[in-house]
This record gives structure tokens, C-alpha cells and sequence, in this order.
């Protein structure tokens, strides 16, 4: 559960604690955030006592608010950050860490952006260690400084495996994970976060280096993970309960760095074959949720290294690609670099 404290809530309804959904929902074409804010009097005036801003926070003066929002959505477009925009003056946002944070945006006063336009941050849940280099990037962008000019900072993880293990031999999948769908009691809500957070980073090669390679290769394989593996894979396809909405962009991240960690290993891909509808599925839902769609780019991207595209998803792949290199350069950096990158495989 989330933490509940006052500095986490909006400054103009405490208890307004929206959820952040990521369920597919019918594409459609939204408008942008800064089209809704044609005027500064479309903002909130901040609350004078009791509500103090956050530290990320900004005060921009003698700019519309359109161009900050502007400025923002570039930024947010750059470092791959999920958005939507249920009222002009607030932002839902996740980042490619899987940080969910609001960006809001205050008038100072009655009268115009002249008196100063107040940006804040405020994370709602999750962490990684690239959250405070996207909130300096935002605060940044809002004030109108160049990418040169703004703020550097090392959002790199730290590599914490042993440097002597060359290629990750003996390392598995700690039994722990591996146990835990295996209980006669279901697990709760919290035991699937921690196992399948924990599973993502031990099978990212960024963080865990060769070991990663060791994980993802017994996950796939190994007869003492096929309950995991099994949920895993239901997850992805069970993607429509709200429920479980976390949870399968967990797996899909999982499944993207298995798939980074099994190059030149084209058997250990048959498992991630069976799925690929679903994986079109969301690489279709874009619109609603770019996070999952460029997870989704990167296992096909993979499958298609390997020639293991099916030729029943192949004419909607291809339309949902070319349709998210749009989106992404639109919206999200990543997306369309990871889309082009597929496509640019199944060309040759």
C-alpha cells in the first residue's frame, strides 16, 4: 500500500488519491497537455497556508502556460516518461523505472503568468535511482534551460556483481522467488511485487552484469521455476484485470531482459514464441500505455533476430510498429527507438 502523508496528496483535494491505471483501454487520439492550457486562468490558484510545496518545485515567470507544458512534454518525450493529463493542471506520469509521480502546475494569483507559473513534482510511489535526474530534467525544461544547461547527475545503477564471475556459472534463481507461487496459500499483492521486481533486476544485465545471463536462462528452462515462469507468462496475457496491472508491466520487463540476456541461444526463446499475440496486443495499446508497447518491441525485435515470428501476427506487428514509431516521436523516445529498431530487423 501506499504511504499516506499530506505532502503526497494535491495541494487542492487531499483526498484525491488517484490510482494510476494501466489496463488497456480503447486507443484513441488524445489531445496534447498544452492545448488545454490556453489561458492561465484554466489553473488552479495555489493554496496561500498549510499546503508547503515540495522541494521539486519551480516557480517560471513571464511565460504562458502552454509553453511550459510544452517545454514539459519534451522533456517527458526525451527520458521515455509515461503521461496522461486528467485536468489541465495535472500530469500523471511513470517513469521507465516504474516511479509514478503527478506533476502540477499552480498561477500564483489572480491575475497572469507574469506573477509566476508554480511547477511541482510530486512522487506518488515506486523508486529508482533515476527519479531525481527526471525531476531536475522536468524542473529544467519548465524553466526554459537548454539540455546543456541543465542539471548532470549520475542516475547510472551500481554494478554489484563479482567481477571475477565472467559468465555468472552457478548463479540461479534465488529459491525464494522460485517458491513463491508454489505456496499453498496465494500469495499477497506485496509477495508478487517484491518477487517479480526482484526477478526483473536479477535478469538485467545492466545491474547484475553476467549474472543476469545465468537467471534468465534457468527462468526459462529450469523445472524448478515452471510455476513462476507460468505466472509470469499469464500475467502478460491476463492484461485486461486492473488488478493486475503492475504486475504484467513487470513481467513484461522481465521477459525484455530475458530476452537481451539469450542472444545466440535461439532455444531458449520457444516459451516467449507461444505468446506473441498478446505481445501485439500491447504493443497495439501504445497510446495507453507506451511503457508496456516498448517491452513489447524489444522481445520482437529478439524473435525476429531468431526468425521465430509467427505469420499470424506478422501483418498486425508490422501496422502496430509503424504506428508506434509515430507515437513515440510524439510522446516517447523510447518507444520509437526500440519500434525502429525492430522494424530495422525484420527488413533484413
Amino acid at each position: 500500500n501506499k504511504r499516506s502523508h499530506p505532502f503526497r496528496s494535491s495541494l487542492l483535494d487531499e483526498v484525491d488519491e488517484e490510482e494510476f491505471d494501466l489496463a488497456p483501454e480503447p486507443a484513441t487520439q488524445r489531445p496534447m497537455w498544452s492545448s488545454l492550457l490556453y489561458d492561465v486562468s484554466v489553473l488552479p490558484i495555489l493554496p496561500s497556508v498549510n499546503h508547503p510545496l515540495e522541494k521539486s518545485s519551480v516557480t517560471v515567470k513571464g511565460v504562458s502556460p502552454s509553453l511550459i507544458a510544452t517545454r514539459i512534454q519534451g522533456a517527458l518525450q526525451r527520458r521515455s516518461i509515461a503521461a496522461s493529463h486528467p485536468s489541465p493542471h495535472k500530469v500523471q506520469c511513470i517513469s521507465s523505472g516504474h516511479v509514478e509521480f503527478c506533476i502540477f502546475l499552480y498561477r500564483q494569483n489572480k491575475n497572469s503568468e507574469q506573477d509566476g507559473i508554480i511547477v511541482e513534482v510530486q512522487r506518488r510511489d515506486g523508486f529508482d535511482v533515476s527519479y531525481m535526474t527526471d525531476v531536475y530534467a522536468i524542473l529544467d525544461a519548465a524553466s526554459g534551460k537548454d539540455e546543456k544547461e541543465q542539471h548532470q547527475e549520475d542516475s547510472s545503477w551500481p554494478m554489484y556483481f563479482e567481477e571475477n564471475s565472467d559468465d555468472g556459472e552457478g548463479c540461479q534463481v534465488p529459491n525464494i522467488l522460485s517458491q513463491t507461487f508454489k505456496k499453498d496459500k496465494e500469495p499477497t499483492v506485496e509477495e508478487v511485487f517484491l518477487c517479480l521486481s526482484s526477478l526483473a533486476s536479477l535478469t538485467n544485465e545492466d545491474k547484475v552484469g553476467p549474472t543476469a545471463i545465468q537467471v534468465s536462462r534457468q527462468f526459462l528452462v529450469s523445472d524448478e521455476c515452471e510455476e513462476l515462469r507460468s505466472k509470469v507468462f499469464s500475467l502478460i496475457e491476463s492484461s485486461n484485470d486492473p488488478s493486475t496491472s503492475r504486475s504484467t508491466l513487470q513481467s513484461l520487463e522481465i521477459l525484455a531482459n530475458v530476452c537481451s540476456c539469450t542472444r545466440g541461444s535461439s532455444e531458449y526463446l520457444e516459451p516467449i514464441c507461444s505468446s506473441q499475440r498478446h505481445l501485439v496486443a500491447h504493443l497495439e495499446n501504445a497510446p495507453n500505455n507506451p511503457i508496456a508497447a516498448t517491452y513489447a518491441c524489444i522481445i520482437f525485435k529478439r524473435l525476429a533476430e531468431e526468425q521465430s515470428l509467427t505469420n499470424a501476427t506478422s501483418s498486425r506487428l508490422t501496422a502496430a510498429l509503424f504506428n508506434a514509431v509515430s507515437l513515440g516521436g510524439e510522446i516517447h523516445a523510447g518507444l520509437e527507438r526500440q519500434a525502429v529498431g525492430c522494424l530495422s530487423v525484420m527488413s533484413t
